[in-house]
């Protein structure tokens, strides 16, 4: 992997204790809606101190635009506006500052990386709110990171690193893809790793009242690790690994292994799986059963849509929410399995969104002529990951529910920008 790394010192303008607008009262439904933007940055946050912390960033190449300068060189022009605040309700700024990045394109550079720092004392929580913007090509991104470092347990005072020892963005891993981990707070002589592996069911539909299942937090498997910076670790079996200093707490380090493809649905039988929220339980089981499970798949988008051509558009179109479901929502279990992802992949992107520190809204306007809706989902601390909602289930969604995958399989694309 060959990336340009640079640490965001320069052009740094801090401004601690101001106002801002509630995050609360704003709408972030471009969180979602990633046709907004081609500028797709990665994030992750780690305490490296007592009292600070810091984010890195990586930009990947192809999503920036370089224009000649006055030397005749390309370059890119970016500007990173940051702002710590105690929660999606609050209007205390703790911390902010904007920073000018200048990139010289580099043609083996697949990844332009930094990081900055940022005031975070120990003990507290807040929300960091990230804004990017390529200036010649006038796009923004927009992220949003629940900071926790109450507990030295938790994942955010890890940080990954891949083979070259550069910081790893997500703690969703390839089998056997190596990794080495940085914990400057913690003296520890060895980490206990439970090891949990799940077939979770996808979720049910938005009007079943079915009781939550309840996590079975007794490990399949128990080992230990000596936390060295210098080894190199994989692991081989999909699954999650939770890796913790004190096993009698329930923070720790969790790392997913999924197949190789995530987050594509590449096989047949994952293109089969995520198809149960479209098909009938006959279809669905004729489907697992066919001889040549991929045939029967494109055999059954046929036969919605009619002809082929409507039927690659309804495979791209369905497809692809799949897949952006698991790079948007993926938890502790894949994104397309999640409630929020149910929701995007059958609705798709919500056309307004309201956050706080306990819910998430989606609003839907009048499309495909389907009602008006509203879905709200609770924020669960979960000590695995921070991008765990459940649905506030009720019998009104069952009428839209029926309208939209009724949609589908006439051969319609449901919400469709």
């Amino acid at each position: 992997m060959f990336s340009k790394y640079f640490s965001a010192v320069c052009f740094l303008f801090l401004f601690s204790c101001g106002n801002s607008k509630r995050l609360s009262n704003q709408n972030l439904s471009s969180l979602y809606n990633t046709d907004e933007t081609i500028l797709h940055p990665q994030y992750i946050v780690y305490h490296y101190s007592d009292d600070s912390s810091r984010f890195y960033f990586s930009f990947p190449s192809n999503n920036l635009l370089f224009k000649k300068n006055v030397e005749n060189i390309f370059e890119s022009e970016v500007v990173l506006n940051f702002q710590l605040l105690p929660s999606y309700q609050s209007t205390t700024i703790l911390d902010s500052g904007t920073i000018y990045l200048h990139y010289k394109q580099d043609s083996i550079a697949n990844a332009y990386n930094g990081f900055v720092n940022f005031k975070m004392q120990r003990g507290n929580q807040g929300i960091l709110k990230i804004i990017a913007k390529d200036l010649f090509r006038n796009q923004s991104n927009i992220y949003f990171e629940r900071i926790k470092k109450k507990n030295p347990q938790s994942a955010q005072f890890y940080l990954l690193k891949d083979e070259y020892d550069q910081p790893l963005f997500t703690h969703i891993l390839n089998p056997d893809q190596q990794f080495t981990f940085q914990n400057n707070l913690t003296d520890a002589s060895h980490l206990k790793v439970r090891f949990y592996h799940r077939n979770f069911p996808l979720a049910s539909p938005p009007f079943h009242m079915d009781d939550l299942a309840v996590f079975d937090f007794k490990a399949d498997n128990l080992f230990s690790l000596k936390p060295d910076s210098n080894s190199k670790y994989s692991f081989t079996n999909p699954g999650i690994y939770h890796l913790q200093i004190d096993t009698s707490a329930k923070e720790g380090l969790t790392i997913l292994i999924f197949e190789n493809d995530f987050p594509t649905p590449a096989s047949a039988e994952q293109l089969i799986e995520s198809l149960r929220y479209l098909t009938t339980r006959a279809e669905y089981n004729k489907l697992l059963q066919s001889n040549d499970k991929k045939k029967a798949v494109d055999q059954y988008w046929l036969n919605v849509a009619g002809n082929a051509d409507r039927a690659r558009k309804l495979i791209r179109e369905y497809y692809t929410r799949v897949q952006e479901a698991n790079r948007l929502f993926t938890s502790y279990l894949e994104g397309w399995k999640t409630d929020r992802g149910m929701v995007y992949i059958i609705f798709g992107p919500p056309q307004t969104i309201y956050r706080d520190d306990k819910t998430e809204q989606w609003t839907y306007g009048s499309a495909n002529n389907l009602p008006d809706i509203d879905f709200i989902f609770m924020y669960v601390n979960n000590p695995f990951t921070n991008q765990d909602y459940n649905l506030n289930r009720s019998p009104v969604y069952e009428t839209p529910w029926y309208m939209a995958v009724d949609e589908w399989r006439n051969g319609r694309v449901v919400n469709e920008y």
